[in-house]
């Protein structure tokens, strides 16, 4: 089951609001033309949609496949702690 904390649920709170707010404004097919007038800034907000999403999915997919998640959330009961024997086995 996936889990979202606060900070996850303002920031999707936050990008659905823009995105509502722009497509009041802006109207029908607003993107269509986004991507066609101005392909550069388009593929940067993509890839600025990437960057939010990335934290939202990397982290239950690392916790599922037992991987170390102690970078993201260290107090999270399920947390997987790097292991560092294999590190000294080469001295």
């Amino acid at each position: 089951m996936v889990e979202f904390e606060g900070h996850e649920i303002a920031v999707l709170g936050t990008v659905s609001g823009f995105i509502g707010v722009t497509n009041a404004t802006l109207g029908k097919g607003w993107v269509k033309s986004f991507i066609h007038r101005q392909p550069i800034a388009a593929f940067s907000c993509m890839l600025c949609g990437l960057g939010v999403i990335m934290p939202l999915t990397v982290v239950p997919i690392r916790r599922a496949l037992k991987l170390p998640t102690n970078q993201y959330d260290a107090a999270h009961p399920k947390v997987v702690f790097p292991k560092y024997a294999d590190i000294y086995k080469y001295e």
